[in-house]
């Protein structure tokens, strides 16, 4: 789905923009960047803030206590009503390694750069990881330019991030090494990341969207493709009129 904005909703976020047309809603779609996320659409903050706008941002969002923070912040400062969804899927935080370092991870870690995106990764991956040199990485982008330099070469021999994330750079059509690199531990994660979808200024939308996630989104929460399938998911925003 396209708008004059040039934004396209697909997967998931078209699923819950056609439920709510359904439901009576009028949605208007909005291009959005991973950095607007949180902010209640940076780019078009104006009408959202000013006049009180419902609005949606739907995408591979997880639900961190450095996001409900930030959400409050918006709500206290701006008065904007800024809320996750229920939670409707979980993964863990894991790195994405280089096969040929996978023993160097267990025996010498002191010998890795690991690259992270964001304060918490990285406190979390330098309590695990203490004599491994932590390497920020600006972007996806960034961190496939980095996995395929390697740490040799000055970039990195792992990214830790979401599960769901790395299983979409593995797969990115840009990672040209993408099948030399693993996703490790298998069995388990460094922490637990919950998916939500971000409200502003609606109890009743949110209530909508819980409703959905209830009831229709419950089949692919239980398809052993749904991580794959979160990986190809695009940052959507929508304003919303009853």
């Amino acid at each position: 789905m396209s708008s004059q904005q040039g934004a396209f909703i697909s997967g998931y976020c078209g699923d819950l923009k056609a439920y709510l047309k359904d439901q009576g809603l009028q949605l208007d779609p909005v291009a959005m960047q991973y950095s607007e996320r949180f902010n209640a659409f940076e780019t078009v903050r104006d009408s959202v803030i000013q006049g009180k706008q419902s609005a949606i941002e739907c995408g591979p969002n997880t639900k961190t206590i450095p996001r409900e923070d930030n959400l409050n912040k918006i709500t206290n400062e701006k008065g904007v009503t800024s809320k996750f969804s229920n939670t409707f899927f979980t993964s863990s935080t894991k790195l994405l390694i280089n096969k040929s370092k996978l023993r160097e991870l267990s025996e010498n870690p002191e010998n890795l750069r690991i690259g992270v995106l964001g304060s918490t990764t990285t406190q979390v991956i330098g309590q695990i990881y203490p004599t491994s040199t932590i390497v920020s990485v600006g972007s996806r982008s960034d961190a496939i330019t980095q996995l395929e330099r390697g740490g040799q070469s000055g970039g990195v021999d792992a990214y830790a991030s979401d599960e769901i994330l790395l299983i979409g750079i593995k797969s990115d059509e840009n990672f040209r090494r993408g099948e030399e690199f693993a996703i490790e531990p298998k069995l388990y994660g460094f922490t637990r990341e919950e998916y939500g979808i971000v409200t502003y200024n609606s109890d009743y939308l949110r209530d909508k969207i819980n409703d959905w996630i209830n009831t229709a989104l419950l089949g692919l929460i239980a398809h052993p493709e749904t991580p794959r399938f979160l990986a190809r998911q695009r940052l959507s925003g929508f304003h919303c009129t009853p």
